[in-house]
């Protein structure tokens, strides 16, 4: 699929509008491709401009220090001299050691690592050592005619040569790869089946996901609810201490409350936050459009497989939620779920408090065990 610049959902909405009025189906990644080739057409390349050979410095004004380049040990530096003998670079090599195929205390080449084109070639160190093993047969000769007396290598020669002996202005430590950030790392999910997977994001993080009826109710009447239940029992406990008075107005004690409240809900009352849940799921549903509109025109990659797996596990959830309302209310307070003896019940730490799934109270929790 072609990828095209990053749109907006304004764009995007204004583009399937387009198709709309002019009857394209845009339900395949074929006829989105059809349909999006004028937007992707890229410019006609510039003609690629012929590099301009470099004349060859003069011998008078070109750099003396030896480089690498073809590793015969004949090859200068090609720079024009800012010194007496050398370019800006190797003069400052040759202020820092004179000498070549030197190392320093860490173990990095030095100074004129390769010496003058105007001496010989160099390939031992000073402590008498076979430090570089040029592509050159007569010093190959040599090097080899070393070895059958006993002459020991350099710790950091490498055989066969290197393709490029840098100086120390020029070396770099390689960097040690970066570990893979926590939040980076692919988050293990367990599926139905007790199996954990790797799983993507059903939908990306700034599209919200909608809110139910329930929850809407709750959010309302969570205040109201806490205040009436702390004048309650005070009025009951006028001499409680804190303690007394932050358990009395446990989340597990509010969203109980809210979920009875609810309960006791006429279908009429019920309708208000019903309507509000149907506009925040038109909400949502219309952001997920764009959004996979926006992925399949190419904006952002992935795969059809993904998407198709996505939508319907983001199906799944919302059905979930709607079943499970006040469930979701408990958890929502921080709740905890919790499995004894094969049941499902939620735990308030706070209280202690142990509920059903209706959010009934049904009693303590004290070392694992239910106190009623």
């Amino acid at each position: 699929m072609s990828k095209v610049q990053q749109m907006n959902t304004k764009q995007i909405q204004e583009i399937l509008l387009a198709a709309q009025q002019q009857q394209i189906d845009l339900s395949s990644a074929e006829a989105i491709k059809a349909f999006t080739e004028g937007l992707t057409a890229k410019p006609a390349a510039a003609p690629v401009k012929e590099k301009a050979e470099k004349e060859e410095l003069a011998h008078e004004v070109r750099c003396l220090a030896r480089t690498w380049k073809t590793g015969s040990g004949n090859d200068r530096c090609n720079k024009k001299r800012s010194s007496e003998h050398f370019c800006k670079s190797h003069q400052s090599d040759y202020e820092i050691c004179a000498t070549p195929c030197q190392k320093n205390e860490n173990g990095e080449w030095v100074g004129l690592y390769m010496g003058r084109i105007d001496e010989e070639i160099p390939y031992k160190n000073a402590a008498g050592k076979i430090a570089i093993h040029w592509v050159n047969n007569e010093i190959k000769a040599k090097i080899d005619a070393d070895k059958a007396q006993g002459v020991a290598l350099c710790e950091f020669t490498k055989e066969g040569g290197f393709k490029k002996a840098p100086s120390v202005t020029r070396v770099r430590k390689a960097k040690a790869e970066a570990p893979v950030a926590a939040s980076e790392a692919p988050v293990a999910v367990k599926g139905k089946k007790g199996k954990k997977t790797s799983k993507k994001s059903a939908k990306p993080s700034n599209i919200k996901g909608a809110t139910n009826a329930f929850m809407y109710f709750s959010n309302e009447k969570r205040a109201e609810v806490k205040a009436k239940l702390l004048a309650d029992f005070l009025a009951e406990n006028p001499e409680a201490d804190k303690k007394a008075i932050t358990a009395a107005t446990a989340v597990g004690k509010v969203a109980q409350a809210i979920g009875q409240l609810y309960k006791e809900l006429s279908d009429e009352a019920k309708e208000t936050y019903k309507a509000l849940e149907v506009a925040d799921k038109l909400r949502y549903n219309s952001e997920m459009e764009a959004y996979k509109a926006q992925e399949a025109l190419g904006a952002v990659v992935s795969e059809e497989a993904e998407a198709e797996e996505e939508a319907e596990e983001e199906a799944e959830d919302n059905e979930e939620q709607e079943e499970q309302a006040p469930t979701q209310a408990q958890e929502s307070t921080e709740c905890e779920e919790i499995e004894i003896n094969g049941e499902t019940y939620l735990y308030d730490s706070a209280s202690g408090d142990l509920y059903n799934s209706d959010c009934e109270i049904i009693g303590k929790l004290i070392d694992g065990k239910i106190v009623s």
